[in-house]
């Protein structure tokens, strides 16, 4: 009841409990269990420590709306909408609902509700709302209800903050004996029309039909309400701009791009994060294929300390697009998160003299390589494919700058000749030199960055690994394991039980083969099988423990006085996490 005393006070209509087993608990406030709202491209791994802080975050933390931000509306029909690279001074649609120019809230704190209201010049003889500029009205930011004491009261709605839940005495009323007909509503469609073309607002449309409405009355507090709601979803013009937390973003891709994220739903996202004990200063190993989701929540709860490397099975930077949404460059704050971020490849990983690549975990692309090279070749040529091409540059730059000076030289000999033997001038062959000379410098830089990331990675221990991904599990545990310090644990999701299944298995098997094995090989050929994978898996003498696979289950729950229920419409599935803790044996 306390919590329940608490949303009263707030103004909740409704308080929505969601069940499970785990909850997003970074110190951002990023996710948590319960919460009633829904709530790379270019990004920038490069971090300068003596930045100023920027206009989109306050001295006491708090995030604002700034230029180049990326938002999530939500509108009166619950649906939510995108805005992305939010620039000044320029109009933003919400179709149906009107537009208004961004000018009005940049510079606001997240979480504010509006109301876009229009002049009377502006509303007759429009069809089209989408085309109609108006201007913003604040509302409150937790609740932008009408509640039924402002309709009796007649209350400016504009002014009313102070929306609370509604007094119900007679919480087993129904509306059995009411006889309501299609002629209950007196007001028409062209009457409705008419308040439009007026210049009135939605709330105060709703209100009209409310007083026209000789069966409203009659019905029962709880159907007053729903009634009210329905009204507003059709005739308010407002919208909330939400704080793009990984809960909300989590929540709007889960509903609009559902397997683009593989089905990642928020409570499973937060058990994995749980389970593989990301917090500040974790050093892990991530497989993402859901476009950034799983590294903005990671890279989130570590606050910008610790160390994390994403894995991914092309030459280029990882597809990490989802990572626009939560505005990580719209504050030093948030750019402070990106510098643990590191990627590389499969090929730079495993190529390695200590191991042999697994073909299922590359691309296409990379199974070609590995089909026209042997073994021997493809440990020579991965290995020092880069450091050659490192060197060669190096010799390149010796070399022009060896040619620099004996142009200088010769300059400076020949001070009357302006031009070279192929008639070109000299001036302008030194700024060509000088460009060649900055390109092959950037060149080197970033080879020599690269190749510290992986010298780095190959002689490190990691405390995770979590993969949320289309790998096959047994291929990951195989390439991955040795890099896995002892009582590290690794955390792998799938949409789907029969990958995790046979990996659960695996693991069982090598658990009881190292049982036996001390006592007595056994000759059959499944012993040979599991004694095969465990010298393909590593050659460290370890095993897996604690190997479970279990199944996220979430339900939301309407908590009101005498209502108290489960929700009619859920999710079917929230994937499967397959969880084991890396020991010595």
């Amino acid at each position: 009841m306390d919590d329940l005393t608490k949303a009263e006070d707030k103004g909740f209509d409704h308080l929505t409990v969601e069940k499970s087993k785990a909850s997003f608990q970074d110190e951002a406030g990023e996710i948590s269990s319960g919460k009633a709202q829904f709530d790379q491209s270019n990004i920038n791994y490069d971090y300068d420590e003596g930045e100023e802080a920027e206009d989109g975050e306050n001295d006491i933390g708090e995030r604002r709306i700034s230029i180049n931000d990326n938002l999530l509306l939500k509108l009166p029909s619950g649906q939510i909408k995108q805005i992305s690279n939010l620039s000044a001074d320029s109009p933003i649609s919400l179709g149906k609902y009107g537009k208004f120019n961004s000018n009005e809230i940049i510079g606001d704190p997240f979480g504010l509700t509006y109301e876009i209201v229009f002049k009377s010049s502006d509303q007759p003889n429009k069809k089209d709302p989408s085309t109609l500029e108006g201007t913003l009205v604040r509302l409150s930011s937790s609740s932008n209800s009408i509640n039924n004491d402002d309709l009796n009261r007649g209350d400016d709605f504009y002014s009313s903050n102070d929306h609370k839940i509604l007094n119900v005495e007679e919480i087993e009323a129904t509306n059995e004996n009411i006889k309501e007909s299609v002629g209950a509503q007196k007001m028409s469609y062209d009457d409705i029309e008419e308040l439009k073309k007026s210049g009135l607002s939605g709330r105060e449309i709703i209100q009209r039909q409310i007083q026209q409405h000789s069966a409203f009355e009659l019905k029962s507090e709880f159907s007053k309400a729903k009634y009210i709601k329905r009204k507003e979803k059709k005739f308010l013009k407002s919208f909330t701009c939400l704080d793009p937390t990984i809960y909300n973003v989590n929540q709007y891709l889960f509903e609009n791009y559902f397997y683009s994220i593989k089905g990642l739903r928020t409570d499973t996202l937060s058990q994995i994060l749980n389970l593989s004990n990301v917090r500040p200063g974790w050093r892990g190993i991530v497989l993402d294929q859901v476009g950034g989701l799983l590294i903005g929540a990671v890279i989130t709860r570590m606050a910008g300390e610790g160390e994390v490397y994403v894995i991914n099975d092309s030459d280029s930077p990882p597809d990490l697009h989802f990572l626009d949404h939560l505005n990580l460059n719209s504050s030093k704050r948030n750019k402070s998160n990106l510098k643990v971020l590191k990627s590389l490849n499969w090929l730079q990983i495993c190529a390695s003299k200590t191991t042999t690549m697994s073909t299922s975990c590359c691309s296409s692309k990379s199974k070609n390589i590995f089909k026209t090279l042997d073994s021997s070749d493809l440990v020579t040529s991965l290995e020092d494919q880069n450091l050659t091409e490192l060197n060669i540059l190096k010799s390149k730059l010796l070399l022009l700058e060896s040619n620099e000076k004996q142009n200088n030289l010769t300059d400076n000999n020949c001070c009357s000749r302006s031009v070279d033997l192929n008639g070109n001038s000299t001036s302008n062959g030194n700024k060509r030199l000088e460009r060649e000379k900055l390109k092959i410098r950037k060149k080197i830089n970033k080879l020599s960055k690269l190749l510290s990331i992986k010298e780095n990675f190959l002689n490190s221990k990691f405390e995770g690994l979590i993969s949320c991904s289309d790998f096959e599990p047994f291929s990951i545990v195989r390439n991955l394991s040795r890099f896995l310090s002892f009582s590290s644990s690794i955390t792998i999701y799938s949409q789907y039980l029969i990958q995790l299944s046979e990996l659960q298995s695996f693991f069982k098997q090598k658990q009881q083969f190292n049982k036996t094995s001390s006592n007595k090989m056994d000759e059959d050929d499944e012993s040979v099988k599991i004694s095969d994978k465990n010298h393909m898996i590593n050659s460290e003498d370890c095993t897996f423990i604690n190997v479970t696979i279990s199944e996220p289950w979430l339900r939301k729950y309407q908590v009101l006085p005498g209502r108290t229920h489960p929700e009619m419409n859920g999710t079917h599935s929230g994937g499967f996490i397959l969880t084991a803790i890396k020991v010595s044996s």
